[in-house]
């Protein structure tokens, strides 16, 4: 069955001017299987380099994802373009954070020429991609709470594009010189890094209006500079409406606006700041916006970016480390749900729990139960496909997210799971032709097989583990669940 009626989303794009494409094509699934999709182009106009795209599978259920996609065009700009990629991608993240509060990430795509040919382009960014897996839209079904997430990204996608047609008069020309800015360019790299590399740094400098723009690809930092006015503006169009709260962590500062929190390395913060100080002189004026895998910094006329983990896991992780340091605060942030668990838990319900837990994720396409629990498993308990957002972009035609079939073992166990309770894992995936393995055990696992788990995950390999406290902590999300379950877990 098929789906002819587009999304409104998709409408609403046309109705503000967004320039619309649709185009169909088809992908074969895990059983080789033709899945029809329609891939929807939505572009703030048809010039610009800001857009989004969306697909939508052509079977029940429809399943829809959403991104964002950013590339400058070689026939409006000569040469390396990585200050205008870089620029305009950060631009929309903040755009969309400060006026509709939609945390991102920024997916730098890999080079084509290192791809083919194996030549070092590691210090271009040849174009970004733009993901939501915050707002569960790497794969989703559309309802109203989703689509008027969208309309939001719509919207401020759309506002970003206008800002960069009149606050940076994007259509300018924007000839490149390089040799103006190579001084400060250099006195940056040796603040940052010790010395100027061009295997590890780049930079760029533009007028009309002007801008300077320096890498470290090493640090992982980016450092634009502006006319005091240009940054004035920014200011004026980002700060009215983000009023976020502040929370000193243990490692971490946390920001919280409307009830969504990031959490950004209080080290890296500081390093920003000293380099802010040094730029400008003088304790620094400054506003740090947080996205999912970086954060900003406002100065008189510099913004730096900063890479760092500051998504949701980050928040989840420095909330758990504040629960340790502090009862009372933990009294504050945190409802006070705690769990009895039964001496004796049967097998086979317990993975019903475990399938249950993860069909609530929204990152879950489908999960199923393989055999039953008194029967011999292979090392497998269940099947669950689930979305992932990419670590290597190749092709930017194709969105920033993959599907991953992940196999889960599950062990209801009184004493600790150990080493020995395991099968191989690495033969367990290649014999299943699986990408990862998932251990959830209803007691606690060995050191031995902790650091041999991680040890997997090291390597490369999709390897995660739960144990009782972290299944506790998803029916702390989804307690309706844990009512399922009263011969297995009670919650007090």
């Amino acid at each position: 069955m098929t789906q002819n009626v587009q999304p409104d989303y998709f409408k609403y794009a046309k109705e503000i001017g967004y320039s619309v494409a649709i185009e169909d094509f088809f992908y074969e699934d895990e059983n080789s299987k033709k899945i029809d999709v329609k891939r929807l182009f939505m572009q703030t106009s048809p010039p610009s380099p800001i857009g989004l795209r969306s697909d939508i599978t052509q079977i029940d259920p429809f399943w829809n994802s959403l991104w964002g996609y950013i590339r400058t065009s070689s026939w409006a700009f000569d040469g390396d373009r990585s200050d205008l990629n870089d620029l305009i991608s950060i631009i929309v993240a903040i755009t969309l954070r400060t006026t509709n509060n939609i945390s991102s990430s920024l997916l730098t795509q890999e080079h084509p020429l290192t791809h083919l040919y194996g030549t070092d382009m590691s210090c271009e960014i040849h174009s970004r991609l733009i993901s939501f897996e915050r707002h569960n839209l790497m794969i989703f079904q559309l309802s109203e709470e989703t689509e008027l997430i969208v309309k939001k990204i719509l919207h401020a996608s759309f506002l970003s594009a206008y800002i960069m047609d009149n606050v940076f008069l994007y259509t300018n020309p924007h000839t490149p010189n390089f040799s103006s800015y190579r001084e400060k360019a250099e006195k940056i790299a040796i603040y940052l890094d010790g010395g100027y590399d061009d295997n590890k740094h780049n930079f760029m400098a533009r007028s009309k209006p002007f801008w300077g723009w320096f890498r470290s690809f090493e640090s992982k930092i980016s450092v634009f500079e502006f006319d005091l006015k240009v940054v004035n503006k920014l200011k004026s169009l980002f700060y009215d409406r983000y009023i976020p709260t502040k929370l000193d962590g243990v490692t971490k500062k946390i920001i919280i606006t409307d009830g969504m929190g990031n959490a950004i390395s209080l080290m890296k913060m500081e390093k920003g700041f000293e380099l802010l100080e040094h730029l400008e002189g003088g304790a620094p004026q400054h506003e740090v916006i947080p996205i999912e895998d970086r954060f900003f910094i406002f100065g008189k006329q510099h913004v730096i970016c900063i890479d760092d983990d500051c998504g949701e896991q980050s928040f989840k992780s420095e909330v758990n480390e504040i629960k340790l340091r502090n009862e009372t605060e933990r009294s504050v942030l945190f409802p006070t749900m705690e769990f009895i668990w039964n001496e004796k838990i049967n097998g086979e319900r317990f993975e019903k729990l475990v399938r249950d837990i993860f069909a609530a994720d929204s990152n879950v396409r489908w999960v199923k139960r393989v055999g039953s629990g008194t029967q011999a498993d292979g090392g497998r308990d269940l099947e669950v496909e689930m979305v992932f957002k990419k670590q290597i972009l190749i092709d930017s035609n194709e969105p920033p997210y993959e599907m991953k079939k992940i196999l889960v073992q599950c062990k209801a166990y009184q004493q600790n799971v150990n080493k020995n309770n395991v099968q191989d894992i690495r033969d367990t995936i290649d014999m299943h032709r699986a990408d990862g393995y998932y251990l959830v055990v209803s007691s606690q696992i060995t050191r031995q097989l902790h650091e041999y788990l991680k040890s997997l995950r090291d390597r490369g390999l999709l390897v995660d583990w739960w144990n009782r406290e972290d299944i506790e902590d998803k029916l702390r999300v989804h307690p309706e669940i844990s009512k399922r379950y009263p011969d297995i877990i009670k919650v007090v």
